[in-house]
């Protein structure tokens, strides 16, 4: 296998566990939390919710860098190449949106977090249901959602 296709399998596979993870987020976790929970139920979901944030975080990074390689080999970033076919257009879009996804996992999240935390009586995010966050997971899988179809049409056409 090239280069290129280890690097591609790779993006995809990032991809689509970041997509992955997001759904437990939404549909597994955020819904546990929603509960009245005891100080066992949060032993057992802290650890949880931080791996699964880690997963989300380290498949975002590798969707990021491994898109960039492929955007290098494939147009060396000639971004204007790209916008002469729909595939291209179509990939642009969704590459910039994964990127300020990407940025805003890594820059703003835990600041939009931790300021709408403090508004809440109770700073123990499980304890108070992540009300007030729970928005957070949500809006990330309609984005994140949006960019793994929009490659899929990219990619192989409709």
């Amino acid at each position: 296998m090239s280069f290129f296709g280890i690097i591609r399998n790779v993006h995809v596979l990032s991809a689509a566990i970041w997509l992955g993870m997001v759904v437990v987020m939404n549909y597994g976790l955020m819904p546990s939390v929603s509960k009245k929970l005891t100080q066992i139920d949060i032993d057992i979901l802290k650890p949880i919710f931080k791996n699964v944030t880690n997963i989300v975080s380290i498949s975002a990074a590798s969707t990021f860098v491994t898109g960039g390689i492929i955007l290098w080999i494939q147009t060396r970033f000639n971004v204007l190449e790209m916008l002469e076919s729909t595939r291209g257009t179509l990939i642009f879009i969704a590459g910039s949106v994964g990127f300020m996804v990407t940025v805003f996992h890594f820059l703003a999240e835990s600041k939009v977090e931790k300021y709408l935390r403090s508004r809440l009586p109770n700073k123990d995010e499980l304890l108070v249901g992540y009300k007030g966050i729970e928005f957070i997971p949500q809006i990330g899988l309609v984005i994140v959602s949006a960019i793994f179809i929009t490659m899929l049409i990219a990619v192989r056409g409709i």
